[in-house]
């Protein structure tokens, strides 16, 4: 399983094949101060969590990833 930390910036973090945690701030930052990010969970079970800001959340081919829908959240699960 990969544990992937972004920044309080804008991020594009991608996935493995394998389970994956994907949070889109950095590890010892506020999710709320983050910015908007892109995230992709592939093959697995992932956790997605974009934190705060204008996120964008790609689920595949998982059993159900797990994706945290904020009101400024776009989720596509493909």
């Amino acid at each position: 399983m990969a544990v992937k930390y972004g920044t309080q910036g804008s991020d594009i973090l991608i996935g493995t094949y394998q389970d994956d945690v994907i949070r889109g701030w950095a590890e010892n930052g506020d999710p709320s101060t983050d910015l908007g990010d892109q995230l992709a969970g592939y093959g697995g079970n992932d956790e997605l969590d974009g934190g705060g800001g204008n996120d964008t959340l790609f689920g595949k081919d998982g059993a159900l990833p797990r994706l945290n829908c904020s009101p400024m959240l776009s989720c596509c699960l493909i």
